[in-house]
């Protein structure tokens, strides 16, 4: 319990834990050991995920996202599925849609997933889609920076998408639960018009070969308004079923503990241990978010009790 505990937070090696145990038993226990509790912990953990996946599979709502991840030198990918009561990672080598499809959740999933716009995820045709529309406003200030001169045009769109937001926020505190159908067309038709106006004004630079070959770049500022214009749907999800998230900020939450590990460790030595860690804090933030003692919990899998403790709050 001591060495998932404190290994779980993220902000000690195998060898300073290895120095921890050793001053709180008495006695030295190698850093290999150390390890194969880890790993034989995780490995417990398979029904509490289960369970964990089986939840996410059926909600309303869950977002996802990806973050690099050293391990042995190479690059992986840590990816997570959560939402405000639970949380699953899981890690891979790939980034893009063959680990979506290899893990499977996604997969088998329905209801509205938030997502950065990351175009692997809209190849998922049984969920409804929303975009991130931080990630966008962080966007348009880039492009906003990159595009001298045309500053008060990414205000604008900016300014559009906060004043959506406030639109849904107010008709919440008015008790309602959605906007009526002639608003959201005037959105929509103001929002097309947006956009309409960026592409014009940010037209495809000219071939430069006479050859004709090849796609022709379009160029990161109209690339984004062409994204925004065939994703219209996943843009207004948010404020059209108000289950949808106007932020994915609960996956980026879910990958704290990691960044904290990665700056500590700088990378996993195997894969064993990313595999591990993954498994090991999707139980552990899932009992986070719903109040449960997290030593409590690390007993319950230890015990194999773990998917019968979470059951009444994964509903």
């Amino acid at each position: 319990t001591i060495i998932i505990d404190t290994w779980a937070t993220g902000i000690t090696s195998i060898k300073r834990l290895a120095d921890l145990v050793q001053e709180r038993i008495g006695g030295r226990i190698s850093e290999g050991t150390i390890m194969k509790v880890i790993v034989e912990f995780a490995a417990s953990c398979s029904s509490a995920i289960s369970k964990i996946r089986e939840y996410l599979i059926s909600a309303a709502v869950k977002g996802a996202d990806e973050t690099g991840m050293r391990t042995d030198g190479i690059l992986y990918w840590l990816h997570t599925v959560c939402n405000e009561k639970a949380t699953y990672l899981y890690a891979d080598r790939k980034r893009g849609f063959r680990a979506i499809e290899k893990d499977g959740l996604l997969m088998n999933a329905g209801g509205i997933l938030v997502h950065d716009c990351w175009s692997s995820y809209f190849n998922l045709h049984n969920t409804t889609h929303a975009i991130c529309l931080q990630h966008i406003q962080r966007e348009l200030r880039g492009a906003a920076l990159r595009e001298k001169g045309h500053e008060a045009y990414f205000k604008r769109l900016e300014d559009f998408l906060l004043d959506m937001r406030k639109r849904k926020n107010d008709a919440i505190e008015a008790g309602k639960d959605c906007l009526d159908e002639e608003t959201i067309r005037r959105l929509r038709t103001e929002y097309a018009a947006l956009i309409d106006e960026g592409l014009e004004t940010f037209r495809p630079p000219k071939r430069k070969s006479i050859l004709k070959l090849g796609r022709i770049p379009q160029g990161k500022t109209r690339s984004l308004l062409s994204r925004l214009k065939e994703n219209t749907d996943a843009v207004f999800c948010f404020i059209e079923n108000f289950d949808a998230w106007f932020t994915n900020n609960e996956s980026e939450r879910s990958f704290r503990i990691s960044k904290v590990r990665q700056s500590v460790s700088k990378c996993f030595r195997t894969e064993k241990g990313l595999y591990g860690f993954a498994a090991i804090m999707s139980v552990l933030d899932t009992a986070n978010k719903n109040g449960i003692n997290r030593i409590e919990m690390i007993k319950a899998v230890l015990d194999g009790t773990a998917d019968t403790l979470l059951a009444p709050v994964l509903v």
